[in-house]
C-alpha cells in the first residue's frame, strides 16, 4: 500500500477545521501537524482532531520533514507569503480561495510550483460537490444541450463576517467584499459548467449599504456586488451576491459565523 500523504494545516479556524474533518475520512491521506499562533484555538484543534505534532509558527511546520502537503487556511492577505513560502519549502499545496489577492502574486506562485514540479491548487470546493458532478455528467452528454445563460446567485440577508480583528471587511487585508468571499463560489459554480469559456466583457455595480450594521474599525469593501458578464462563445451569466439586504431573514436558511 502507498504511504499516505503526511498534511499539515496552517490555520485552526473554521476553514482548517473542515479539512481536518476531511483529512479523517481520507483514505489517501493522514492529518500530520497543525500550525496556529493562537494558543487556545491551537488547543482546542489538538483536542478535537488530534494531529501528531502541533507548531505556533507555520515555517516549523514547513521544516517537517514528514509534512508532505499544506492546507492553508489563514486569512486572505496571508495567502500569498504562507503559499511561497510551502512552495519553496517542497510542499504541496491546497490553499483556500483566494489564492492570492492580485495577478501578479498568482503568476509567481504557478512559475514557482511549475519550477518544483509541486502541485498547486486553491480552493473551488464546489466543483467537487456530487451535485455539480452530476451536473457536469449531464451536460458532457449532452442531456442539457447548450449552455448560453446561467444565473450565479450567492445572497445573504444577514451575513456579514468580521474575521480575526475584523480583516473581512478590511480591503486591504480581505481583497474585497461579497464578491471575494461568497460570489465568487457561484461565480465559478456556473462558469465551470460552462465549459470555463474565456470572458470578453463585464458589466457590474458594487454597493456599500450596511457597514452600520457592523462593530468593525475599518469597512472599505462591497456588501454587494451584481454583473452582467458575456463569454467569447456568445454565453452570458448574471451574478447576484450579498452579505446584507433587505431580504427576507431566512435568507440564508443557515447561521454565518465570523470565520477565521
Amino acid at each position: 500500500m502507498a504511504k499516505k500523504v503526511g498534511v499539515g494545516i496552517i490555520g485552526a479556524g473554521w476553514p482548517g477545521q473542515q479539512h481536518a474533518r476531511a483529512l479523517r475520512a481520507s483514505q489517501r491521506a493522514v492529518l500530520y501537524a497543525c500550525a496556529e499562533a493562537n494558543r487556545e484555538r491551537a488547543t482546542e484543534f489538538e483536542r478535537t482532531f488530534s494531529p501528531n505534532k502541533l507548531y505556533s509558527d507555520y515555517a516549523e511546520l514547513l521544516g517537517d520533514p514528514q509534512v508532505d502537503a499544506v492546507v492553508i487556511c489563514l486569512p486572505n492577505f496571508l495567502h500569498f507569503p504562507a503559499t511561497l513560502a510551502a512552495l519553496q519549502a517542497g510542499k504541496h499545496v491546497l490553499c483556500e480561495k483566494p489564492p492570492t489577492t492580485n495577478g501578479a502574486e498568482m503568476k509567481v506562485l504557478r512559475e514557482e510550483a511549475e519550477k518544483r514540479g509541486l502541485i498547486y491548487f486553491f480552493g473551488r470546493q464546489f466543483r467537487f460537490s456530487p451535485a455539480m458532478r452530476a451536473a457536469k455528467e449531464l451536460i458532457a452528454a449532452d442531456r442539457l444541450g447548450k449552455i448560453y445563460f446561467a444565473e450565479a446567485v450567492f445572497i445573504r440577508s444577514r451575513g456579514i463576517p468580521t474575521g480575526v480583528g475584523g480583516w473581512f471587511t478590511e480591503k486591504k487585508r480581505s481583497g474585497g467584499g461579497a464578491l471575494i468571499d461568497i460570489g465568487i463560489h457561484a461565480l465559478d459554480a456556473v462558469w465551470y459548467l460552462m465549459g470555463t469559456p474565456r470572458p470578453i466583457s463585464v458589466s457590474a455595480q458594487v454597493f456599500r449599504n450596511f457597514a452600520h450594521l457592523v462593530r468593525t474599525t475599518i469597512f472599505d469593501v462591497e456588501d454587494a456586488a451584481y454583473a452582467f458578464i458575456r463569454f467569447e462563445n456568445g454565453a452570458v451569466v448574471q451574478l447576484k451576491t450579498s452579505w446584507a439586504g433587505n431580504l427576507t431573514d431566512e435568507i440564508p436558511p443557515v447561521r454565518v459565523s465570523g470565520r477565521n
